[in-house]
């Protein structure tokens, strides 16, 4: 069975053939245009990263756990 993102997904590492189509794009970006691009590329995905964290994920504090 093809994975399938749902809300009842529980939280888990990424299938390989994502992380292994990850490496496929940045070595392309690399071989077309030049290492730095695919560096800059890198970068502004662990910036958007960032970015979603702090802007999608509410605030928790003193709100209780359960």
């Amino acid at each position: 069975m093809p994975w399938r993102w749902s809300s009842s997904t529980p939280i888990t590492a990424p299938p390989a053939a994502l992380l292994v189509g990850g490496a496929v794009v940045v070595g392309a970006l690399a071989a077309r245009y030049s290492f730095a691009v695919a560096l800059i590329f890198l970068a502004s995905i662990y910036v958007l990263d960032v970015l979603a964290t702090l802007l999608l994920i509410p605030e928790r504090r003193g709100a209780e756990l359960h």
